[in-house]
């Protein structure tokens, strides 16, 4: 179904299943991600919702997986429960998905993170450098693993331009740019700046490769992660 307004469907359709599960156990109900921002597709995108409890209570999950089931189907949602003092505690491990709800996010309960993160540029950097090898292994893999099947890699090439798009906004922010109003145009030119690097292939239609082009783009690809993979290493020095 569309999803016209994700903050009220929130409220009213999804909170209250919340609050009842949860009871005094609930510390806050946050929105974020495109749901937290004008860029959320009412066709296409989820509704992120972390939770965040006092204490960890595993009849309260069973109940609301059982009562939550058919909302979160029908709304699209996507939840991330996680005591308090675990969200704090985890912001070294995980910067990049943390900087991302930091920087758009809308409390519809309880309290802000506001103030309440340690953000640092040495542990985003560290984690940076980890998903892009990752991912360059990965795609490695995929590859071997397509047997030359051109369908298969087109299949896999269709969703890399949204994953690079989240690993470029860190890139981003270890050269210091403010990418919180960035479109995914932006963010690819803002790269192209900082990093010396040509990112025009993600403006081609991944639906609409031609065979004969898909060893091609997937070459620029992986020369692109790998320029800026090392960029972001040699920054290790730098940062701390």
């Amino acid at each position: 179904m569309d999803i016209i307004d994700p903050k009220k469907a929130t409220e009213k359709n999804i909170f209250p299943c919340i609050k009842e599960c949860f009871k005094e156990d609930l510390r806050s109900v946050i929105l974020y991600g495109s749901a937290a921002s004008v860029s959320f597709n009412s066709t296409l995108s989820d509704i992120n919702i972390l939770i965040l409890l006092d204490k960890n209570n595993t009849s309260s999950f069973i109940e609301f997986g059982k009562k939550s089931k058919k909302i979160i189907k029908k709304y699209r949602v996507s939840i991330l429960i996680l005591t308090f003092e675990e969200f704090i505690n985890s912001a070294d491990v995980f910067p990049m998905e943390y900087y991302d709800i930091y920087d758009c996010h809308v409390v519809i309960y309880g309290e802000n993170i506001e103030g309440k993160l340690k953000l640092t540029s040495y542990n985003l950097r560290h984690q940076l450098e980890e998903r892009l090898r990752g991912f360059s292994n990965q795609f490695r893999q995929a590859i071997i693993q397509s047997g030359g099947n051109h369908r298969f890699l087109k299949q896999n090439i269709k969703i890399i331009p949204a994953v690079i798009k989240t690993l470029m906004r860190s890139a981003l922010r270890l050269k210091e740019v403010e990418v919180k109003n960035l479109t995914d145009k932006m963010v690819f030119d803002e790269i192209e700046k900082k990093y010396n690097v040509d990112m025009s292939v993600f403006s081609e239609n991944m639906n609409k490769l031609k065979h004969e082009d898909i060893v091609s783009v997937i070459t620029k690809i992986l020369e692109i992660i790998d320029k800026i993979t090392v960029q972001i290493d040699k920054l290790s020095s730098d940062i701390r």
